[in-house]
């Protein structure tokens, strides 16, 4: 079973940029997750 990958993000991030780039270049697929456009994310990215 593949992994499920999560991206915790912000649009202007820098670091987050270039985790989006190296995860895609390697062909990764991944969900992005704004935790600037969700609260409820930010607060399950904050308990991990």
């Amino acid at each position: 079973m593949p992994m499920k990958l999560k991206l915790y993000s912000r649009e202007w991030c820098s670091w987050c940029i270039d985790a989006k780039d190296y995860l895609s270049e390697r062909g990764y697929k991944f969900i992005e997750i704004d935790v600037g456009q969700d609260r409820q994310a930010y607060q399950e990215m904050k308990e991990l």
